[in-house]
Formats: structure tokens, sequence, C-alpha cells
């Protein structure tokens, strides 16, 4: 079903999205966020690149990085 997410998070609207990456996050699944973060609105990366801030989580920063 996570992959299933994954595969379908450009359809999902903004807030849905977001929300997606933060319960990814809490799991600490990288991978599937890695897998999404491509496929998120541009607005919704921008906010993720905040929560990196806020979190000052590296990984999520690496990923950012590599992925938008």
């Amino acid at each position: 079903l996570l992959d299933l997410f994954c595969e379908y998070t450009g359809e999902m609207d903004a807030n849905l999205q977001f929300d997606f990456a933060q319960f990814l996050l809490k799991g600490k699944m990288y991978t599937q966020l890695a897998e999404a973060i491509e496929e998120m609105d541009e607005d919704v990366q921008h906010r993720l690149l905040d929560k990196a801030f806020e979190m000052n989580d590296p990984e999520l920063f690496r990923l950012l990085k590599e992925h938008i």
C-alpha cells in the first residue's frame, strides 16, 4: 500500500502530499520519501525544506538535495 501511495503522490492535493511526507518522516522511511519527493508539488518540496531546517535532519537535507 505504501508503494502505491508513493507512486501516486503527484495525484494527491498539496496538503495530503505534505501529510504523507510527514508520515514517512516520522517512520524514518527515507527510501519511500525519496521516491515520492520528485512527484510532490514544488510548494510541498519547499515546506519539506523548512521542515528539514526545523528538525535539523541531515538525511532529509540529503534527500531534498538529490531529488529536487
